[in-house]
């Protein structure tokens, strides 16, 4: 795979005249009673005015908070590869909405953690806030990049979880990310986990006889005809986790049974597994590296296509679209105010009217549905789905499980991920 650029899009700046409204209470005489009250009342109020409340002091932190990152005057956000086309939009909305100048970088994640990496060695901080896929952010991770989400987090719209959202608890992106980085979406997509097929080469006939994962094991039928990512190297792995806490070894042992010949990607290469289920030389792909070249492909009219037919695993939530915040970020109160906002009724309500991305929807259940589908709405707020928490214990211990097993199972089978 060619190594892609780095793409910078500057996003328009939009001016913002925010007025402030002063609040004024009225007061009458006070009646007999009120007044043999009053020395009470009197040390109440005195004590009132020294100590003002938790409100009143929220919103004076709030509004500096807004006049320091307005001062800074911009933001700069880093992405996966496909992130300026599908979350530019949604991130604009922020830019407008406060008048700071909103930058979008995206590239290839190999490329991305290597240039970040080269900057910061040289004590370069070019990114404020990151938004990237799971290997990105946990590229980021692993290099000790991001700073603690969690104190960041002031506004109550974000602290309070115990009405107007989908998930009642903070939803963190890994067990080593708890306090880091948060998901700001729900995915609803289909199934269990989300697929691709080429139309071709899978007709619709074989797609409707297709009830469970199981049959997709069967090699009359697809025989050298399935790609995966490199799930040994944690790619996908929350899928792949899903997959082996549903479905357990025996799946996965028929998976890589040399007599179904599927095939395994190099770590990263989503090129190679988008164009390759694109052109028909695969014609399920199962764990890709990433979603950005599968969905371009699809939108330039390829025959690829995500299943949108549900198997009988169900369709379980699932949180998506990362919140985090980098250290030593340049422009520091800017990266609070949109940590802040992504979690908030503005953000999210722009989420679900701007994003281009098809399989997920704001984790705010309080705000309007915008652009996204009826199918992924309706999934998004069924609180009767089980939900995906990628840091439960039973989750961690099932990670580990997994993660044994398929370390010894491409060493059984002399699995090469792109040989």
């Amino acid at each position: 795979m060619s190594k892609s650029q780095w793409r910078l899009s500057a996003l328009a700046v939009v001016a913002i005249v925010a007025s402030a409204c002063s609040g004024s209470t009225t007061s009458s005489a006070p009646s007999a009673a009120a007044s043999a009250a009053a020395p009470s009342t009197a040390a109440s109020a005195e004590a009132s005015a020294a100590a003002p409340s938790a409100s009143s002091a929220f919103d004076a932190q709030w509004a500096d908070l807004i006049a320091k990152a307005k001062t800074e005057g911009e933001v700069v956000v880093v992405t996966g590869p496909e992130g300026v086309q599908d979350d530019g939009d949604w991130l604009q909305a922020f830019g407008d909405q406060y008048g700071i100048k909103t930058t979008i970088v995206g590239g290839a994640t190999a490329d991305t953690t290597a240039r970040i990496s080269a900057e910061r060695a040289q004590g370069v901080y070019s990114v404020d806030v990151s938004t990237q896929g799971g290997t990105g952010t946990q590229n980021f991770l692993d290099a000790g990049f991001f700073d603690k989400l969690d104190p960041l987090l002031i506004n109550p719209e974000v602290t309070d979880r115990s009405t107007g959202f989908a998930v009642d608890h903070p939803v963190y992106t890994a067990d080593d990310a708890i306090g880091i980085c948060q998901y700001v979406g729900v995915q609803a997509e289909p199934n269990l986990i989300s697929f691709w097929y080429n139309t071709d080469v899978i007709p619709q006939d074989v797609v409707d006889s297709v009830k469970s994962f199981d049959d997709l094991l069967d090699p009359a039928k697809f025989k050298d005809k399935i790609v995966i990512g490199d799930v040994a190297s944690n790619e996908a792995d929350r899928d792949a986790t899903s997959m082996w806490q549903v479905k357990g070894q025996e799946w996965w042992d028929k998976l890589l049974d040399p007599a179904l010949g599927t095939s395994v990607v190099a770590y990263g290469d989503e090129r190679t597994f988008a164009d390759g289920l694109a052109q028909g030389k695969w014609g399920i792909g199962m764990f890709p590296p990433g979603s950005g070249s599968l969905e371009d492909a699809e939108k330039a009219g390829l025959p690829v296509k995500i299943w949108q037919n549900t198997l009988s695993e169900g369709s379980p939530r699932s949180g998506i679209q990362r919140d985090c915040v980098m250290k030593n970020a340049p422009h520091p109160a800017a990266a609070q105010l949109l940590a802040n906002w992504m979690l908030m009724k503005d953000g999210q309500t722009a989420l679900n009217a701007k994003t281009n991305r098809v399989d997920r929807a704001s984790i705010r259940d309080d705000v309007p549905q915008g652009k996204i589908t009826d199918d992924i709405w309706t999934r998004a707020r069924d609180k009767s789905s089980p939900f995906i928490d990628d840091v439960g214990t039973d989750w961690l211990n099932q990670k580990k499980a997994f993660n044994d097993y398929i370390t010894a199972k491409y060493k059984e089978l002399n699995i090469v991920p792109g040989g």
